[in-house]
């Protein structure tokens, strides 16, 4: 488990492994200050352009364990959410 201050910011950084098997993924932050959630969705360009990296930042604004959740959204229909906790 990782341990942040409260306030500062760090970032996320998500690369799409088989952009060609993902239809989009969602990045949750409950008491992040810069936003609650965000999709990110495949676009039509080459595949080495849609893997990413996409950095996300992140600065909580409340103390104790925090939960970010990574959802992936594949084009088979299947969901896949990645959770991980943080304390503040």
């Amino acid at each position: 488990m990782d341990s942040v201050s409260i306030y500062t910011t760090g970032t996320i950084k998500t690369v799409v492994a088989l952009s060609e098997d993902v239809d989009s993924f969602m990045v949750s932050a409950g008491k992040n200050r810069f936003f609650g959630d965000t999709v990110v969705r495949r676009h039509s360009g080459p595949a080495s352009v849609n893997g990413g990296p996409f950095l996300f930042p992140v600065s909580f604004f409340d103390t104790g364990m925090q939960t970010v959740t990574v959802t992936t959204f594949r084009s088979n229909g299947e969901v896949i959410p990645d959770e991980f906790s943080i304390r503040a």
